[in-house]
């Protein structure tokens, strides 16, 4: 069976490590990036099955991120996981209009971030959806 693959787009690298750490530990092939440029470029290099993203980037705020990844071909049915520091019932129902699947709250526990991304990836519904 192939890796599945994760995008994970976050400017913090104690998070960036844990995340990477967790997903590699469960089977997950990992490229992690920290802004949403480097992010919109490896969107269409590394064809990812789930992008785990942080809203609060240096270089641009990921509700634009969001949409730019949508733009992009290789991204078509592709889940984004919506991550940010502000409460869910302030970003969350935003997050879903912009095209995520989902939107945790930071900081999130580990395990919930896992179960996100393994919903995401086995459920097709998920993908317009539910994920969290």
């Amino acid at each position: 069976m192939e890796k599945k693959r994760v995008l994970f787009i976050d400017d913090d690298a104690c998070v960036q490590e844990s995340i990477r750490r967790a997903l590699s530990a469960r089977g997950y092939d990992v490229a992690v990036v920290p802004d949403g440029r480097s992010g919109l470029d490896a969107a269409g290099r590394e064809r990812p099955d789930v992008v785990l993203l942080d809203l609060g980037l240096p270089d641009g705020h990921g509700f634009a991120i969001v949409h730019q990844l949508r733009d992009l071909s290789a991204m078509a049915g592709v889940p984004i996981i919506a991550m940010g520091g502000c409460r869910a019932d302030t970003y969350g129902p935003r997050a879903l209009t912009v095209g995520a699947c989902c939107y945790l709250e930071k900081p999130a526990p580990v395990t919930m971030v896992l179960d996100a991304i393994e919903r995401a990836c086995d459920a097709p519904a998920a993908r317009f959806g539910d994920c969290c």
